[in-house]
């Protein structure tokens, strides 16, 4: 007999109505398990009969799906799997012989259910624990920005290094121009040295995901703790400020009134003190711009790992497994850029006296 416990989460249901004689036995079986169990059934068709699902799901702890020669083809059943699979929440049961998993959810292992009359069953067994080891974390959340699904983040995070990239060549410059004065040079590291700290922070985070992803074993417990981290936080801490990099710009005596008068002397010419004072300017500014969006990257990685982990509980390594692997080949570019970043960084440093290590 399956035990009892109490659920602080939710089960979502999901079937074809084709169905009903035969799932009404398996929502009495998580019944007796003492989950909360939400389906449809009950609800008229209605203005507020989709807004109803819609809140169920968004907040479902677990999805269970029920596939039947029937559910495979529901335009709905296929709807609510597709709106939460990302989560990694995902359960499905198999009731026929010879079915094709549609496409996205094929990889996930089934609980095989065919020819079940109710009662004990071993496979029921399995499927109850892997509920309740996802139910035990409370309701999901209702949106969550993953790899899997990035809505642009790491798009964005790249345009933002790149422009870090290209606005460091231009103020780097200066380096040649100050060859001679060792206070400015200290300035402009100093001045660099605030990017390069949000390099160093938005790849240490990176890292901290790819470790344990890297492992031979995986396990849940590596994803939990990077999932309650909360590296948006960590990278905030660690990042550079551009409002710190303004004040050796533009004070008087700083870095500007130098080139000005290097400008006036001729050694500097005005385009080129055009393009160094733009692009102090945008950095100057970038905290809005630049660096905070990076931040966003500490939460997309928090939420995949907690999609990882939500698998990993629910007994589905093998999608768990894949899922990694995806993960770091979308993170792949993105990673390569800040290390060729930071390289370029590090050479400039050099330069002028001074690199920094980056871990």
């Amino acid at each position: 007999m399956v035990g009892k416990r109490t659920s602080p989460g939710s089960v979502f249901v999901s079937y074809a109505h084709d169905d009903l004689h035969r799932v009404r036995k398996l929502l009495n079986s998580l019944k007796r398990a003492s989950f909360k169990v939400w389906w449809d059934d009950d609800l008229t068709i209605g203005s507020d009969f989709r807004d109803k699902i819609e809140a169920a799901l968004n907040t479902a702890s677990c999805l269970v799906v029920v596939w039947s020669r029937s559910s495979v083809t529901r335009s709905w059943v296929l709807d609510e799997v597709g709106r939460v699979v990302d989560k990694g929440i995902v359960l499905p049961v198999v009731l026929d012989k010879g079915l094709k998993i549609p496409l996205g959810v094929g990889q996930i292992q089934c609980a095989n259910l065919e020819g079940w009359k109710g009662g004990d069953h071993p496979e029921l067994r399995k499927l109850i624990s892997r509920v309740g080891a996802l139910v035990a974390r409370g309701p999901s959340k209702q949106r969550m920005s993953t790899l899997t699904v990035d809505y642009g983040t790491i798009n964005d995070s790249q345009e933002i290094v790149s422009s870090f990239r290209r606005l460091t060549y231009e103020i780097s410059h200066i380096r040649d121009v100050f060859a001679s004065s060792s206070a400015a040079t200290e300035e402009l590291r100093v001045a660099l040295g605030e990017v390069g700290k949000t390099y160093r922070a938005v790849n240490s985070a990176i890292l901290r995901f790819k470790v344990p992803a890297a492992q031979q074993a995986i396990s849940a417990e590596d994803f939990l703790k990077l999932e309650g981290s909360d590296l948006r936080s960590e990278i905030a801490a660690g990042m550079g400020h551009c409002s710190n990099i303004e004040p050796y710009w533009s004070r008087k005596g700083g870095l500007r009134e130098l080139l000005l008068e290097k400008e006036k002397e001729g050694t500097l010419s005005s385009s080129d003190f055009n393009a160094i004072d733009l692009a102090f300017n945008q950095l100057s500014e970038g905290d809005t711009n630049l660096f905070i969006p990076l931040e966003y990257i500490g939460e997309m990685l928090a939420n995949e790992s907690r999609a990882v982990a939500n698998l990993l509980l629910a007994g589905q390594e093998s999608a768990a497994r894949q899922r990694i692997l995806n993960g770091r080949a979308k993170l792949q570019p993105l990673e390569d850029n800040l290390t060729q970043a930071i390289l370029e960084l590090q050479k400039i440093e050099s330069s002028l006296g001074y690199a920094q290590r980056v871990k």
